[in-house]
């Protein structure tokens, strides 16, 4: 029997090796957010608030829309978490001469503080590991995580939408 152009699809190397990259950073992500839990404990260090703050702080002030843009998150569900930083001493809000109703978010120095308290913890957890990759390794999927993010960031509609009962288009062969 003749493979269908869906199957040639799902079935094709790139296609499968795209899906076990995918597979296996949501399961990374998963386990990431859990050892963090374990390391930093079940207080106020949420993945969330340690991503805000680590954005901040490597790459300056930011509106809240420009940080819901960058994690492809709502502006609200930022908010969110700003205004729980806010609360705790963590971001303060300072005037945005591009725009006066979106102020830029900038970590205080308690905020700065922190974030050097957390990295701190996760340094000490990781030099007493023995890590099954080398440094050289772990730089390798850096930088082919990288271009796989900066490409998806990129990309367009990545299928043209197709009526299920007509053949797809199928992929280039490697």
């Amino acid at each position: 029997m003749a493979e269908t152009d869906r199957q040639k699809n799902l079935n094709h190397p790139k296609v499968q090796s795209s899906q076990a990259l995918v597979a296996e950073t949501v399961a990374l992500f998963h386990e990431l957010r859990g050892l963090a839990q374990r390391v930093h404990g079940e207080d106020e260090a949420t993945a969330a608030r340690r991503g805000i703050l680590r954005s901040l702080i490597l790459g300056g002030p930011q509106t809240v829309p420009e940080l819901a843009r960058s994690r492809s998150l709502t502006r609200q569900s930022i908010q969110q978490v700003v205004n729980q930083l806010k609360e705790k001493g963590l971001v303060q809000s300072l005037p945005n001469q591009e725009h006066k109703r979106s102020f830029l978010i900038a970590p205080t120095p308690a905020g700065k503080e922190w974030f050097e308290q957390l990295a701190e913890r996760e340094a000490l957890f990781l030099v007493n590991q023995s890590l099954p990759l080398s440094s050289q390794e772990i730089w390798s999927l850096v930088v082919g995580l990288r271009k796989m993010r900066e490409f998806f960031a990129q990309a367009g509609p990545l299928a043209p939408k197709t009526d299920p009962q007509k053949s797809s288009p199928t992929l280039e062969e490697p």
